[in-house]
């Protein structure tokens, strides 16, 4: 990809960019310099993608700019790779409350609640399913975007997994090649509920007599997966912008919640 920049003096912009780069980390970059493309996007009515997995960020943009992407119908999706595409097929779903630190008999291992921005990508695609249940209204003038579920997801089967943790040896130079191809995730999601829903009395707490367990494999996050979960999301938007929410700061699980065009591999 291609980025072109304008100035009066390329040696002063080449260290001003070199500084920043070398000074800010992604939040701090994402915080300066994220919000105008948001923002021109959002007037010009062009849509835009990221790959940010800050909650700030996206929290900020929806209640500064999603009113205007409505009307300009510009397509604002934040969060398209690992953080938190996978997060979001466990729609629809109701998170359950648990401590920090538990043991999950599903997995049959401690499960450790991880501060990242799935919870709350999650929670706001719940909250719009709930809000919206006759859908959104799309691209296309002749009919509306439903938010029931997920469809036609196709995990490949995943890598060997790594060795586990690095006992006090971070570096600042990214993993090596053979790390990442030695690396890969597995995420489960429990899901527990009713056989048949409609026996169930209104208003009386039940325990759930069934029980589905389903996993999303794939190489490692960052540098593998992530950037095919956001190829995929471009090319969602390019082939099937019709179907689409005609615009709006949207969770990848609302915008594209219903697509089957998604390949995890």
């Amino acid at each position: 990809m291609k980025v072109g920049i304008a100035g009066c003096s390329r040696q002063k912009m080449e260290e001003s960019l070199s500084w920043a780069l070398g000074h800010t980390s992604e939040e701090q970059r994402l915080k300066l310099y994220g919000e105008p493309f948001v923002a021109a996007c959002a007037e010009s009515g062009i849509d835009y993608l990221d790959i940010t997995g800050e909650p700030e960020f996206m929290e900020r943009m929806r209640a500064k700019y999603h009113e205007q992407a409505v009307d300009r119908k510009s397509l604002v999706v934040s969060s398209c790779g690992f953080d938190s595409v996978p997060a979001e097929f466990g729609i629809p779903g109701v998170p359950l409350k648990r401590p920090a630190v538990h043991w999950e008999d599903a997995v049959n291992s401690w499960a450790v609640k991880i501060p990242s921005s799935d919870a709350v990508l999650v929670r706001r695609t719940l909250a719009t399913v709930a809000e919206n249940p006759d859908g959104l209204p799309t691209a296309s003038k002749h009919q509306e975007q439903s938010l029931k579920q997920w469809t036609d997801i196709k995990p490949k089967a995943p890598a060997q997994p790594s060795g586990g943790f690095h006992r006090g040896s971070f570096q600042q130079d990214g993993p090596s090649q053979e790390e990442i191809d030695n690396s890969s995730f597995s995420m489960v999601f429990v899901g527990r509920g009713f056989k048949d829903a409609s026996k169930v009395p209104p208003g009386k707490k039940q325990q759930p007599d069934t029980e589905i367990i389903t996993r999303v494999t794939g190489p490692e996050i960052g540098y593998v997966t992530t950037p095919i979960i956001l190829v995929q999301a471009v090319l969602l938007v390019l082939k099937n912008r019709d179907k689409l929410p005609k615009g709006g700061v949207w969770t990848p699980g609302v915008a594209f919640g219903t697509a089957k065009q998604w390949l995890v591999v």
